[in-house]
């Protein structure tokens, strides 16, 4: 492609990918509750960037009572 053909196609992909990329939502961040022996919670840990995550640093940490709930960061966009 040369000229404006070239300039066209170009435009039309950058047309693309700006789209998607204000169409594309942060993903949504967890926050793990600990519990104590009579199921009280006892702090909150997080973000964590997925579920798995945070069922991972549960069983590194040795917490294995918990509640995973979805978490908000003020100011962050959606």
């Amino acid at each position: 492609m040369t000229g404006p053909y070239h300039l066209a196609a170009t435009q039309s992909r950058a047309t693309a990918t700006m789209t998607l990329h204000r169409t594309v939502r942060p993903a949504p961040l967890v926050g793990l509750m600990v519990l104590d022996e009579q199921s009280q919670p006892t702090r909150i840990v997080g973000p964590f960037a997925s579920e798995t995550t945070a069922r991972q640093w549960a069983a590194e940490n040795r917490v294995t009572a918990y509640q995973l709930w979805p978490l908000e960061v003020p100011g962050r966009r959606s």
